[in-house]
C-alpha cells in the first residue's frame, strides 16, 4: 500500500476538506502505472491472474493498494512486492517491486 499526502503542516480540517480531491488525481496515476507494471513484471508468476489494484479516498488523503491472494486464498501481496524465501527449495525468489517503482517512476 502506498500514500499520496499533501503537506503535513496543513491544518487537519483543511486536509480533511480537500486532501481528497487534491490528491486523487496522483492516486489514479499511481494506480495506472501499478497496473502496467504487474501486467509486465508478473506474466509468468503463477499469481499474476489475481493481482488486484484499487485506489480511494481517506479522510485526509488517497491510497493506492495492492491485493493479490496465493493460491489458497491467503494475501501475498507483500511477498510479491520484496520477496521471500521458499521453504521447499530454499530459494530466494526476488521481490517485483511494483508499487514502489509506480510511486517513485523507476
Amino acid at each position: 500500500m502506498t500514500y499520496v499526502k499533501i503537506d503535513p503542516k496543513a491544518s487537519r480540517h483543511i486536509a480533511e476538506q480537500f486532501g481528497p480531491k487534491a490528491t486523487r488525481f496522483f492516486a489514479e496515476q499511481i494506480a495506472a502505472k501499478a497496473r502496467m507494471l504487474a501486467d509486465a513484471r508478473a506474466k509468468r508468476s503463477s499469481v499474476s491472474d489475481r493481482i488486484n489494484v484499487e485506489h480511494g479516498n481517506r479522510p485526509q488523503d488517497a491510497r493506492v493498494v495492492m491485493s493479490v491472494r496465493g493460491g489458497d486464498g491467503s494475501e501475498v501481496a507483500a511477498h510479491l512486492e520484496w520477496g521471500y524465501v521458499n521453504a521447499r527449495s530454499g530459494k530466494r525468489i526476488p521481490g517485483k517491486h511494483i508499487l514502489r517503482d509506480a510511486t517513485f517512476g523507476v
